[in-house]
This record gives structure tokens, sequence and C-alpha cells, in this order.
């Protein structure tokens, strides 16, 4: 690739790891956006081959070549965090999810109950267990929590929904550390 599209590349990756810090709307999803740097090349490679054709080893990835990478793949960024809920209407699911596990690392707990959790995370628009249901399940589908089998209750009643949290949750202070 030539001196122009390394600079774009560079500039791209320096926007993601901006985005992926604390108050950054990649935060949740730091570990993802880490592999987009790999992402914009391979979409630059295929353009490139796009372009010139069997030629394209030959000629070096140009920067009109990673300018159209880099915009593709902020459109993929785009559609990941619509599909994943952390844009439009329902974005404020990313900033309850980071609640969520700043409580975990503050509480240090390896596991925990939905009520725990609404418990100690209860805000204006989450005022009841299920509300936070969304949250949990993008925590899951992230991997950074895992939903135990219901146990039966001696009880009676429905058994607690219980998560266990990924270990490497607590690792990282950051956020970085998702359980893929």
């Amino acid at each position: 690739m030539d001196s122009d599209a390394r600079a774009q590349h560079e500039a791209f990756f320096e926007s993601v790891e901006g985005r992926c810090g604390p108050e950054g709307d990649l935060r949740p999803v730091s570990e993802w956006a880490g592999k987009l740097r790999g992402q914009v090349i391979r979409v630059a490679g295929v353009l490139h081959f796009a372009e010139h054709g069997s030629g394209a080893p030959g000629v070096p990835i140009g920067r009109g070549t990673m300018r159209a990478a880099v915009e593709l793949v902020n459109g993929f960024i785009g559609h990941f965090l619509c599909a994943a809920g952390l844009s439009g209407p329902g974005g404020f699911l990313a900033s309850d999810a980071q609640r969520v596990l700043d409580w975990v690392r503050r509480s240090g707990y390896t596991h925990f109950t939905e009520r725990d959790a609404f418990s100690a995370n209860r805000t204006s628009t989450r005022s009841k267990v299920s509300d936070w249901r969304p949250v949990f399940t993008l925590l899951v589908d992230l991997g950074y929590l895992r939903q135990r089998e219901p146990e039966s209750s001696s009880r009676g009643g429905r058994p607690s929904v219980v998560y266990d949290v990924n270990p490497a949750v607590h690792l990282s202070e950051a956020g970085e550390a998702s359980g893929s």
C-alpha cells in the first residue's frame, strides 16, 4: 500500500481507538472494534483486486481504494451498532450495558441474579426487572455473561434468573476483555 493509503488506514484506526474510550460508542464492543484494523485492509484488498484484476499484486493499494474501504467499514460499524441495539432509538442500551459491567467489576461478582442487577442499577428508564432483560441479552450475546439454566425452587414460584460473569470481565478495568 502506498504512503497515502497507509496514512488513511492509521487515521481510521486512531479514530476507532478513540471511539473505544470511556465515553465512546464502541466501548461495549471494543474487542470487536479492535479487529477493524485488519478488516479495512481486507476490504481494501478486495476493492484493489476488483479494480486491477490479475495485475493487482504489482500495483500498491492507493489512497482512493483505502478511502473507499474506510467508508465501507464505517458503514459496517453503523450497521453493527444498529443491529446490536447500540445506536438508533434504543441507543441507551450500550450505556446501560456498560453500567452493569462497571457494577460487576466494582462488586467483584462471579455471578448475580437479575434482581441483584436491577436493584443496584435501576434508572428512570428501566424501572422494572423486565426492562433490563435486553441489556442482559446484549451482554450474553457479546460474551460478557452466560445465563444459567433455571433451577427448580423448593419454595415454589419462578426461579431466579442467574448470570455467570466471564472471568475476563475482571481482567480489564478498561472494558477491553470480552467473553468471546
